[in-house]
Order: structure tokens, then C-alpha cells, then sequence
């Protein structure tokens, strides 16, 4: 069966809800990245950028040498995580240390910690600078009090552990999640879909947001040639959602007609037939070559042999949803056994 759901690929506000808060609020302070002009190659676009694909099995070596410290030796145990209300200041440098000599599960809950803590600083410093527009306008509407006292809330609730972290400290947020997506494949989709990075930043972070992009995207490929529904979905979107209004998750996009239809396809193969993208896949099609289609059916066959076949209706819904939005909680950073 099909899941057809328009609001997910559509919807702006629709996607905003699925993201959740915490993605929201990163999404709130940022700005899209533009795509390559029409009619680029993706390859030729991401090399000319300065992006060149990456070998996605080397990268765990090398980024392990980079901000966040270096990768020793995965040990076989790591004793337990700190429990979750622990303040941030207690066990900052136990994390740190575990997560340097490569406890990828250390590495996580440092991140989000720290991602966690930031989102609090700018919830505060939103709800302030509402606070002061309201203080300048005659009347108070509903909507703008609801808004206020939603980022104080989220304010308190995000940051009831971090008391005491210094805005430097906050600054390495992203490397430490880069640290724990290299060690750790699956938590390699949240850094695709939510980089700790801020978007207002751009030009003064290129480099960091360069390694991002650099990284993201070969990782994302990877995990859809083993298969991964959720991969094939943010790929999709990657290649084929242009719009100047697309949701940013991940934040970056690159046109590529072929490689468009190719994930297109596989979502349809998958049950995850949204309208939307068909339609707009018909379209890219129509575009190619003989030689691209050709290619390109090679390519969908090979690489749907390795799918499990039609999601029945409820899995297909949360691999949607799951393709826009990320694991960053702290929670989600210890094995489920260990909690």
C-alpha cells in the first residue's frame, strides 16, 4: 500500500510540527543555503564548491583527528552515562574524555547536552527580544504573549542542566556531534538532517560548515545503498526539493534530475509514494537521456534488491516522519538497556 501524505513534502507549518521544538528552534535561526544553478551536475557542482565526495569508511579515522579530539581505541565496555539530570558543568570533562578516547555514546550525550543548552540560550534571548517589541506596542495580542511565554518555557526546560558553560564551550557543540556521528553510523542521520551549526554563521563558520557538507551527504548515500528507507527520503528531497520555501532538513540542496528520480523511485518501491514527488519525478525523467534512463534503471535495480520490500502503512509513516526530524536528545545517547 501507498502513503500518500501532501502535507509532509507541501505543508511548510506542517513539517515545522513534525521537526519539534528542538528543531524548530534551530531551523528559526537560520536561512536555507542556495542549490546549484539549473542544469549542473550535482558532482561537478559539489566539487566546484569545494565539497568533493568523500570516502565515507575513511572519514571515521580522520575525522577523529579533528576538533574534538582524537579517536584512540573504541573500548569493548564503557561503564554507564552520568544520569540525565546531572548538572552539564558536573561531568563536562568525564564526557570529554570518554569521548576522546572513543566512547561514541559519550561523545552523543556531550552534544546534546550542549546542543540542548544553546537552544535554551536562544530560546531566552528570544523570548527577551519579544518581551522588549511587546514593552513598544499600545496593545498585547494573544498570539505574540503565547509565543513569548512558549520560549521561556522552552528556556527552563532546556536548560535546567546547564548552568555554568561558557559560550566557548558551547561554540564546540558540533564537533563533538561530528565525533559521535563517526563513531557511530546510526546517529549519522541526525547529523545530516540538524548540523549543530548556526546558519546565521555561515560566512564566518565556512569551514566547519564545509566539513559538514563535505561529510553529510556520502554518509547519507551510504546508508541508502544498505538499504535505509529514511536515507533514501532526505536524498530525495536533497535532489529534487528546490523550492525557495523547502523545508531545510538537511540544509543544503543540490539538483540532479538523475539522481532525483533514482531515489524517487525507490521511495515508491518502498510504499512512500507521495504525490508530489512522483509528479515531480515524471517531470525530471523526462529530461534525461536514453543514456541517463538506461543508467539509471540499472542502478534502481541493484540497488532495490537490497530493500525489504513495501513498508506496511504505520512503518511508512514514521519513516517519513523520521526524515525530518533528529535523535539530538540526551536521552537518546545511552543503549536503551543502559537506561
Amino acid at each position: 500500500m501507498k502513503v500518500t501524505r501532501k502535507n509532509i513534502w507541501l505543508s511548510l507549518s506542517g513539517l515545522i510540527a513534525l521537526a519539534g521544538a528542538l528543531g524548530a528552534w534551530q531551523w528559526l535561526n537560520g536561512s536555507e543555503s542556495a542549490p546549484p544553478a539549473a542544469g549542473e551536475r550535482a558532482g561537478q557542482a559539489w566539487v566546484d564548491a569545494g565539497f568533493a565526495d568523500a570516502d565515507p569508511a575513511s572519514e571515521v579515522a580522520r575525522v577523529g583527528s579533528a576538533d574534538a579530539g582524537g579517536v584512540v581505541a573504541q573500548s569493548e565496555s564503557w561503564p554507564p552515562l552520568p544520569p540525565l539530570e546531572t548538572p552539564l558543568a558536573d561531568i563536562i570533562d568525564e564526557l570529554s574524555e570518554r569521548a576522546r578516547a572513543g566512547d561514541a555514546d559519550a561523545a552523543c550525550r556531550l552534544a546534546a547536552e550542549l546542543l540542548r543548552c544553546s537552544v535554551a540560550k536562544r530560546s531566552a534571548g528570544f523570548a527577551e527580544d519579544m518581551e522588549n517589541q511587546l514593552a513598544r506596542q499600545d496593545s498585547t495580542p494573544d498570539a505574540l504573549l503565547q509565543t513569548i511565554a512558549r520560549a521561556q518555557s522552552d528556556a527552563e526546560r532546556y536548560g535546567s542542566t546547564c548552568e555554568g558553560i561558557e559560550e566557548a564551550t558551547l561554540a564546540s557543540t558540533f564537533d563533538w556531534q561530528r565525533q559521535s556521528a563517526a563513531l557511530s553510523p546510526e546517529r549519522r542521520l541526525a547529523f545530516a538532517l540538524y548540523p549543530a551549526l548556526n546558519r546565521r554563521d555561515f560566512l564566518s563558520d565556512h569551514e566547519r560548515w564545509g566539513e559538514y557538507r563535505r561529510l553529510a551527504l556520502p554518509w547519507l548515500e551510504a546508508a541508502a545503498r544498505d538499504g535505509d528507507p529514511v536515507a533514501i527520503v532526505v536524498l530525495a528531497r536533497i535532489y529534487g526539493d528546490h523550492r525557495q520555501s523547502a523545508f531545510p532538513a538537511p540544509p543544503f540542496r543540490i539538483r540532479d534530475d538523475e539522481k532525483f528520480v533514482l531515489y524517487a523511485e525507490l521511495m515508491d518501491r518502498l510504499g512512500l509514494g507521495i504525490d508530489a514527488v512522483q509528479n515531480s519525478a515524471a517531470s525530471a525523467r523526462a529530461r534525461l537521456s536514453a543514456q541517463a534512463q538506461t543508467r539509471l534503471a540499472a542502478q534502481a535495480e541493484d540497488m532495490a534488491s537490497r530493500l525489504s520490500g513495501p513498508l506496511e502503512p504505520d512503518a511508512a509513516e514514521r519513516v517519513l516522519q523520521s526524515s525530518l526530524r533528529a535523535a539530538n536528545r540526551p536521552e537518546d545517547c545511552a543503549p536503551p538497556e543502559a537506561q
